[in-house]
C-alpha cells in the first residue's frame, strides 16, 4: 500500500506524510470514479502499517478470535481486520464522517496450495470486519500477489486480455519460473519498483479501471459497495 515518510506507523489524513504505493493509487483511482475527487489529493486517505495494527492490539484491546477451523494464516488476517475495523470506527467517531477501511494482504499461495486458499483468506478478512461492527470494511487480496494485477496491464502484446491466467502463478518469490515479481520484471524490461509502477499508473499505462480478473473484480465490487454505503451513512 505504501509507507509513512516520517517513519511513523500511522500517517495521512490531513497531512502529506503518506507515500502511496501502487495499490494505494489503485484505490485512489477507483474511488475518484464514484466520488469525483481524489482521496489522495484531498488528504483524506490514512495509512496504518502492519506494525501499527500491532500497536492497536497492545493498547489494552483484548480480543479472542478462534482460528482453529480457519487455519493459522486465516486467523491472522481476521485478527488484523478486526483491529483495523475497530480503529476505523474510532476514526469515524472522531472525524464525524464515514470511513472505508481496506486491509491489503497478498494471497501468497503456491501451485500446491488448496484452491480454496484465496477464498478462505478473503473471507477471514470479511469476518474480522464484521466482528468489529464495521459495514464498510474491504478485503484487498490479490491472487497470488499484487504483481499479478499489474501484469494484466503490462503483459506484452495483449494488455488487459486473458488476465485470469496470472492468478495461477506461484506466490513463492524464490520460484525459478512463474514467480509474479520475475514475470513482471520481464514484462517491464526492468525492476518493477514502486516509483516506476506509480509513474505507470499516474500516466495511464496501468489503468485499474480496465483490469478484469477474478480476485481484482471481487475487491473492486466490494470497494464500490463500501463507498456507496459510506455515502449514505
Amino acid at each position: 500500500m505504501g509507507s509513512c515518510s516520517s517513519g511513523e506507523r500511522f500517517c495521512g489524513l490531513g497531512k502529506d506524510d503518506f507515500r502511496p504505493g501502487p495499490m494505494a493509487l489503485f484505490v485512489d483511482k477507483l474511488a475518484d470514479i464514484i466520488l469525483n475527487y481524489s482521496p489522495l489529493e484531498t488528504y483524506i486517505m490514512a495509512y496504518v502499517s502492519e506494525k501499527g495494527l500491532g500497536d492497536l492490539k497492545e493498547k489494552g484491546r483484548k480480543i479472542f478470535l478462534s482460528g482453529s477451523k480457519a487455519g493459522k494464516g486465516n486467523a491472522y488476517f481476521r485478527k488484523n481486520a478486526f483491529l483495523l475495523g475497530r480503529y476505523a470506527l474510532e476514526m469515524k467517531e472522531d472525524q464525524g464522517q464515514s470511513v472505508v477501511a481496506i486491509l491489503f494482504r497478498d494471497c501468497d499461495g503456491t501451485r500446491s496450495s488448496p484452491r480454496s486458499e484465496w477464498d478462505d483468506k478473503r473471507k477471514s478478512i470479511v469476518s474480522g470486519f464484521k466482528l468489529a461492527g464495521l459495514r464498510t470494511g474491504v478485503a484487498m487480496v490479490p491472487k497470488t500477489k499484487s504483481e499479478c494485477w499489474l501484469l494484466c496491464a503490462v503483459q506484452e502484446g495483449q494488455s488487459y486480455r486473458d488476465c485470469a491466467r496470472f492468478e495461477e502463478l506461484s506466490g513463492n518469490d524464490s520460484s525459478e519460473k512463474g514467480a509474479p515479481k520475475k514475470v513482471l520484471r520481464e514484462a517491464l524490461g526492468e525492476e518493477g519498483t514502486s516509483e516506476l509502477l506509480n509513474d505507470l499508473i499516474r500516466n495511464g499505462t496501468i489503468d485499474p479501471i480496465r483490469i478484469d480478473m477474478p480476485s481484482f473484480n471481487a475487491f473492486k465490487e466490494d470497494f464500490e459497495e463500501a463507498i456507496r454505503i459510506a455515502m449514505k451513512e
